[in-house]
């Protein structure tokens, strides 16, 4: 049995959240390894970010804002850190 069959077999039994952590490391090692491949695996994260980003506006998870300007500047407000109230 190949590494690569023992890696299949660890992988299909992890949840899918798992699973894309694997791939996210794998990609990550491949982007490392090699430059000229890197506009597939920037093809693939962008089509997991949209695919993310289409998920977030299905679900209606910042429906709530109604300025999305004030949001951001409230957002972007520099606020002490803990243990750091100097």
């Amino acid at each position: 049995m190949s590494l690569a069959d023992v890696i299949h077999r660890q992988v299909i039994n992890l949840s899918p959240p798992r699973q894309a952590a694997v791939l996210d490391y794998v990609l990550s090692l491949n982007t490392r390894a090699n430059d000229e491949d890197s506009s597939e695996v920037l093809d693939i994260r962008r089509r997991r970010l949209a695919h993310a980003l289409e998920k977030l506006r299905r679900l209606g998870t910042f429906s709530d804002i109604v300025d999305p300007i004030a949001w951001q500047r409230t957002q972007r407000q520099d606020r002490l850190l803990p243990g750091r109230e100097i």
